[in-house]
Protein backbone atom coordinates (compact mmCIF):
# COMPACT_ATOMS: atom_id res chain seq x y z
CA UNK A 1 0.00 0.00 0.00
CA UNK A 2 1.30 3.42 -0.92
CA UNK A 3 0.21 6.61 0.82
CA UNK A 4 0.99 10.17 -0.24
CA UNK A 5 0.94 13.55 1.49
CA UNK A 6 -1.87 15.66 2.87
CA UNK A 7 -3.74 12.80 4.54
CA UNK A 8 -3.99 14.63 7.86
CA UNK A 9 -5.36 17.73 6.12
CA UNK A 10 -8.39 15.92 4.69
CA UNK A 11 -11.59 15.07 6.54
CA UNK A 12 -11.86 11.50 5.17
CA UNK A 13 -8.35 10.23 4.52
CA UNK A 14 -7.19 9.71 8.11
CA UNK A 15 -10.02 7.19 8.56
CA UNK A 16 -9.34 5.60 5.16
CA UNK A 17 -5.64 5.15 6.04
CA UNK A 18 -6.48 3.83 9.52
CA UNK A 19 -8.84 1.23 8.02
CA UNK A 20 -6.20 0.29 5.46
CA UNK A 21 -3.62 -0.21 8.19
CA UNK A 22 -6.09 -2.36 10.18
CA UNK A 23 -6.51 -4.52 7.06
CA UNK A 24 -2.73 -4.81 6.76
CA UNK A 25 -2.54 -6.07 10.34
CA UNK A 26 -5.24 -8.70 9.72
CA UNK A 27 -3.33 -9.92 6.67
CA UNK A 28 -0.06 -10.09 8.59
CA UNK A 29 -1.78 -11.90 11.48
CA UNK A 30 -2.97 -14.51 8.96
CA UNK A 31 0.57 -14.99 7.63
CA UNK A 32 0.31 -12.59 4.70
CA UNK A 33 2.88 -10.03 3.64
CA UNK A 34 1.82 -6.46 2.90
CA UNK A 35 4.21 -3.56 2.50
CA UNK A 36 3.12 -0.07 3.52
CA UNK A 37 5.03 2.78 1.92
CA UNK A 38 4.50 6.32 3.18
CA UNK A 39 5.93 8.44 0.37
CA UNK A 40 6.81 11.42 2.61
CA UNK A 41 8.82 9.07 4.85
CA UNK A 42 11.11 8.25 1.90
CA UNK A 43 11.42 11.84 0.70
CA UNK A 44 8.71 11.96 -1.98
CA UNK A 45 6.35 14.84 -1.37
CA UNK A 46 3.37 16.56 -2.97
CA UNK A 47 1.15 13.59 -3.76
CA UNK A 48 -2.57 12.96 -3.39
CA UNK A 49 -4.45 9.73 -4.01
CA UNK A 50 -4.20 9.76 -7.84
CA UNK A 51 -0.48 9.09 -7.92
CA UNK A 52 -0.44 7.89 -11.51
CA UNK A 53 -1.56 11.38 -12.57
CA UNK A 54 0.98 13.28 -10.48
CA UNK A 55 3.86 15.19 -12.06
CA UNK A 56 6.34 12.96 -10.25
CA UNK A 57 4.60 9.71 -11.20
CA UNK A 58 7.82 8.18 -12.60
CA UNK A 59 9.54 8.80 -9.27
CA UNK A 60 6.66 7.05 -7.50
CA UNK A 61 6.67 4.17 -9.98
CA UNK A 62 10.38 3.64 -9.29
CA UNK A 63 9.69 2.94 -5.59
CA UNK A 64 10.21 -0.75 -4.99
CA UNK A 65 8.87 -2.54 -1.93
CA UNK A 66 11.43 -4.55 0.05
CA UNK A 67 12.28 -7.88 -1.55
CA UNK A 68 10.72 -10.86 0.15
CA UNK A 69 12.08 -14.40 0.07
CA UNK A 70 10.25 -16.66 -2.36
CA UNK A 71 7.52 -18.74 -0.76
CA UNK A 72 5.91 -21.82 -2.19
CA UNK A 73 2.17 -22.24 -2.42
CA UNK A 74 0.35 -24.80 -0.28
CA UNK A 75 -0.19 -28.12 -2.07
CA UNK A 76 -3.92 -27.44 -2.40
CA UNK A 77 -3.29 -24.15 -4.22
CA UNK A 78 -0.58 -25.69 -6.38
CA UNK A 79 -2.86 -28.46 -7.63
CA UNK A 80 -6.09 -26.48 -8.01
CA UNK A 81 -7.51 -26.50 -11.57
CA UNK A 82 -6.64 -23.34 -13.44
CA UNK A 83 -8.76 -23.92 -16.53
CA UNK A 84 -12.13 -25.54 -17.18
CA UNK A 85 -10.34 -28.22 -19.19
CA UNK A 86 -8.54 -29.29 -16.00
CA UNK A 87 -11.73 -29.98 -14.05
CA UNK A 88 -12.51 -33.65 -13.37
CA UNK A 89 -14.79 -35.36 -15.88
CA UNK A 90 -18.43 -34.49 -15.23
CA UNK A 91 -17.60 -31.48 -13.05
CA UNK A 92 -19.10 -28.13 -13.92
CA UNK A 93 -17.82 -24.71 -13.06
CA UNK A 94 -20.36 -22.43 -11.42
CA UNK A 95 -21.16 -19.27 -13.35
CA UNK A 96 -19.59 -16.10 -12.01
CA UNK A 97 -21.75 -14.73 -9.21
CA UNK A 98 -23.52 -18.06 -8.63
CA UNK A 99 -24.01 -19.34 -5.12
CA UNK A 100 -21.21 -21.68 -4.13
CA UNK A 101 -22.96 -23.31 -1.20
CA UNK A 102 -26.17 -25.36 -1.11
CA UNK A 103 -27.86 -23.01 1.35
CA UNK A 104 -31.63 -22.61 0.91
CA UNK A 105 -32.74 -19.39 -0.69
Amino acid sequence: MVYGDFIDQDARWPTIRANGLKWVETQRAAGGHVDVIQLPDIGIHGNGHMMVMERNNLQIAAVKPPLRPARSLPDKARTAPLYLSQLPAGARAAPIGARQSPLPR
